[in-house]
C-alpha cells in the first residue's frame, strides 16, 4: 500500500517528468547538493550556466560554482560534479550538463566534473584562447584560430581541417564557429542531420543550443536555424528560416527586435533562447509554440538590466553591471538543485505584480493566485508558466489553489478550474509521461452552483447553497493504465461524509474537514487507500462547537472560535498544531508544517516549523513575516511559503521559491 505522501511524490514526479518529456527538458537527477560558495563583494566578470549548477568568474580570476556540486558516480564509474579547482586564476570558463572547463592565464585548460567520453580531459600541452563545453564534448580554439575538440569519440570531435576561427560554441550535438569574416561553420551529430548554416550570412556572435544554433548579425538582428534532413513533428521545417527567427522578424532580415533595439548577446539551450538588448534588458523566446518552458528559464524578470547572460536547460543566469549575479528558472522541485540561487546574488522569479491591488489570495506548493479588485485572477511562481495560466476574461468571487489545479467561483456560484486536460494536450502520451501513465485532470461537475470551494492535492470540494458538500477528484485514472495498476485509482475514490451539511469546508493535502452549522468540526481522508479500503482520519477533531473559520495543512487543521481564539488538532511534530496561548485572530491558514494567524490589527503570527520542506531534496526556508511593522488583510500558508495581502492591497510572498 502506498502512503499518502508517496502518492503525492509520485504524482509530482510524474507531472514533472511529463513536462520534461514534452519539452525534452532533461534527464537524470544530477546528484546531491554540495558545498556552496560564500558571497564575494568583488562580484563577477563572467557567468556560465550548466544543467544543475552554475559557475562564475570573479574579478580576481577565482572561480565560484553553486548548485549541485557534490561528486556523483558517472557511467564509467568516475566522479562527476561541479566543484572547481581552488587557488587557481582563470580568464575564461564554460559550463555544460555535468562538467565545466576553464582557461588559466597562460591559456592552459582545466576541466572538472563528469568525465564520460573524456570530455573533462583536455589534451596535454595545449593552450587556448577560447573554450566551450558541450554535453559530451569540449571544444577550444588555439591562438592561431584552429579548433580542437575532445570527448565523444564520434561527432562532434572532428572539426573541419585547415579552418581558422575567432569564436566557437558547443551544444548538445553540434559545434559552430565563426571565421574572421563572420561566416559560420558547423559540424557534429550525424550526416543526415547536419546543422547547415544559412548561406551568405555574416555574424558577430554565435551560440549553439540543444540541436539548433542562434547568431547575431553585425546589426544586432538575430537568426536561428535547425538541423536539415529530418523534420520533427510540431517543429518548423528545418530550412524555414523565417519560422525559426525570433519575434517573427520578417523573413529573418529585420535588423531590430520588436522593442526596436539591437541585440548585443545571445544564449540558448533546450528549445528557447535569451538575449540582451542594447539597454541591457533581457528578452527570451521559445521555439515550441506558445507554451513557455515550465521551469521559468524563459521568463526573465522585468525592470532588470544586465551585461552578460547564459542560458541552460532549466535556468538562466545573468550579470548586472556591478558584477552581481541574478538567476531565474528551475522551479519544479525535482529539477531544482540550487543552480538558480547564486551566492550573494538574487534568484529572480515572477511574483504577483507589485503595482496591482488584490482582495483575495491562495497559495500552494507550486504557485500562488490572487484576485484583483475587479475579480480577475492572476497567478505567479511555478504556476505562472503555460499550464497554470488562469483563464482569460473570468471574473471570480473566490479562489482556491491546490497541488495541481486552481478553482474559483463566479458571481453566480458556478465553478471554473484550471488547467483542464485539454490545455495539457501538448504533453505527449508517451508511456513515461504523466498522461501516458494514465492520469488526466478532471473538471468540476456541470450545472452545479456553490457558495464555497476548496482545492487540495487530490480532492476538490464545493459547498452547495444548502450546505451539502460535493467533492470530486482532481484526477481521472484511465482503466487498465499503469497508474491504475499502481493503485492511483484510490485518488479518485471519494470519501465524502454522507448526510452532512457544512458552513465551511477545507481540503488539505491528505485530509479534509468541514464545519457543521453548529460549528462542530468533522474530518475525513482526502482519498482512499488501495483496494478501496478507507482509512480513518489521522486528525480526529476536538469536541468543539461554534467554530467559525477552518484551514487544513498537511496532516493537521486549525480553526477559530467565535472569540477568535485558535484551536488546532492533528499532527504536531513541528508545533504546527500548538498556537500561541492567549492569542486571538480574525483569519487562520494552515501550511504543511506550520500555521499562520492574522490578528485584528493586521499583524501576522506564525507557529510551527517553516524551515521543514515537504520535499527532502529542497532546502528549508525560513518563512516568517518580512517585517514586524507589516500589516495584512489576508494570508495563505502553503508548502514552505507564505503569501499575504497588505492593507493597501499589494501582495507579498516569502519563503519557498516565489519572492515578492
Amino acid at each position: 500500500m502506498r502512503s499518502p505522501r508517496s502518492l503525492r511524490s509520485a504524482l509530482l514526479a510524474a507531472f514533472a517528468l511529463a513536462v520534461a518529456v514534452a519539452l525534452a527538458a532533461c534527464g537524470g537527477d544530477g546528484g546531491g547538493d554540495g558545498d556552496r560558495a560564500e558571497p564575494d563583494s568583488d562580484g563577477f566578470q563572467a557567468i556560465s550556466s550548466g544543467r544543475f549548477f552554475t559557475c562564475a568568474l570573479r574579478h580576481d580570476g577565482a572561480l565560484v560554482c553553486w548548485g549541485r556540486t557534490a561528486p556523483r558516480p558517472d557511467g564509467d564509474g568516475g566522479a562527476g560534479g561541479s566543484l572547481p579547482p581552488e587557488g587557481e586564476i582563470f580568464t575564461a570558463l564554460s559550463s555544460a550538463d555535468y562538467h565545466a572547463c576553464a582557461l588559466r592565464e597562460d591559456g592552459s585548460p582545466v576541466c572538472w566534473g563528469e568525465n564520460t567520453y573524456g570530455k573533462a580531459s583536455p589534451p596535454d600541452g595545449e593552450t587556448f584562447i577560447a573554450v566551450s563545453s558541450g554535453r559530451n564534448h569540449t571544444c577550444a580554439l588555439r591562438a592561431d584560430g584552429s579548433p580542437v575538440c575532445w570527448g565523444y569519440e564520434h561527432a562532434p570531435v572532428s572539426p573541419p581541417e585547415g579552418e581558422r576561427f575567432v569564436a566557437i560554441s558547443s551544444g548538445e550535438y553540434y559545434v559552430c564557429a565563426l571565421r574572421e569574416d563572420g561566416s559560420p561553420a558547423c559540424w557534429g551529430a550525424t550526416t543526415d542531420r547536419r546543422l547547415t548554416p544559412p548561406k551568405g550570412e555574416r555574424f558577430a556572435s554565435i551560440d549553439v543550443g540543444r540541436g539548433y544554433a542562434c547568431a547575431l548579425r553585425e546589426d544586432g538582428s538575430p537568426l536561428c536555424w535547425f538541423p536539415g534532413g529530418v523534420e520533427i513533428e510540431g517543429e518548423p521545417p528545418p530550412y524555414d528560416l523565417e519560422a525559426w527567427a525570433p519575434w517573427e522578424v520578417g523573413a529573418a532580415s529585420d535588423s531590430e527586435s520588436e522593442e526596436g533595439q539591437r541585440l548585443l548577446s545571445i544564449s540558448g539551450d533546450n528549445g528557447y533562447a535569451c538575449a540582451l538588448r542594447e539597454d541591457g534588458s533581457p528578452a527570451c523566446w521559445n521555439f515550441a509554440g506558445d507554451q513557455l518552458p515550465p521551469f521559468g528559464q524563459a521568463s526573465p524578470p522585468e525592470n532588470e538590466r544586465f551585461v552578460a547572460i547564459s542560458a541552460a536547460r532549466l535556468h538562466t543566469c545573468a550579470l548586472r553591471e556591478d558584477g552581481s549575479a541574478a538567476c531565474w528558472g528551475s522551479l519544479l522541485p525535482h529539477y531544482d538543485g540550487g543552480q538558480a540561487a547564486p551566492p550573494g546574488g538574487d534568484r529572480l522569479q515572477p511574483a504577483l505584480p507589485a503595482d496591482e491591488r488584490f482582495t483575495a489570495i491562495s497559495n500552494a506548493g507550486e504557485y500562488v493566485c490572487a484576485l484583483r479588485e475587479d475579480g480577475a485572477p492572476v497567478c505567479a511562481g511555478r504556476g505562472a508558466y503555460s499550464y497554470y495560466a488562469p483563464p482569460e476574461g473570468e471574473t471570480l468571487a473566490s479562489i482556491s489553489v491546490g497541488g495541481f489545479q486552481a478553482c474559483g467561483l463566479r458571481e453566480d456560484g458556478s465553478p471554473v478550474c484550471w488547467p483542464d486536460d485539454a490545455s495539457l494536450s501538448w504533453i505527449p502520451n508517451d508511456p513515461n509521461s504523466w498522461r501516458g501513465f494514465g492520469v488526466r485532470l478532471s473538471q468540476p461537475p456541470q450545472g452545479e452552483k456553490f457558495i464555497a470551494v476548496s482545492v487540495g492535492e487530490t480532492l476538490i470540494c464545493g459547498l452547495r447553497e444548502d450546505g451539502s458538500p460535493l467533492c470530486w477528484p482532481a484526477f481521472d485514472i484511465a482503466e487498465g493504465s499503469e497508474a491504475a495498476a499502481q493503485g492511483w485509482d484510490s485518488l479518485t475514490e471519494l470519501l465524502t461524509p454522507e448526510g452532512e451539511f457544512f458552513a465551511a469546508v477545507s481540503v488539505g493535502a491528505e485530509e479534509a474537514c468541514g464545519l457543521r452549522r453548529d460549528g462542530s468540526p468533522v474530518c475525513w481522508p482526502a482519498y482512499a487507500f488501495e483496494d478501496g479500503v478507507e482509512s480513518e482520519t489521522s486528525i480526529a477533531p476536538p469536541d468543539e462547537k461554534r467554530l467559525v473559520a477552518l484551514s487544513n495543512g498537511l496532516t493537521h487543521a486549525c480553526a477559530l472560535r467565535e472569540d477568535g481564539s485558535p484551536v488546532c488538532w492533528g499532527e504536531n511534530r513541528h508545533g504546527q498544531a500548538s498556537p500561541p496561548e492567549g492569542a486571538t485572530f480574525t483569519a487562520i491558514s494552515g501550511g504543511w508544517f506550520f500555521t499562520c494567524g492574522l490578528r485584528e490589527d493586521g499583524a501576522l503570527v506564525c507557529w510551527g516549523d517553516v524551515s521543514v520542506s515537504s520535499d527532502p531534496r529542497l532546502p528549508g526556508v525560513e518563512a516568517w513575516p518580512p517585517g514586524e511593522d507589516e500589516r495584512f488583510i489576508a494570508v495563505s500558508a502553503g508548502d514552505n511559503r507564505v503569501c499575504a495581502i497588505r492593507t493597501d492591497g499589494s501582495p507579498v510572498c516569502w519563503g519557498g521559491s516565489v519572492p515578492s
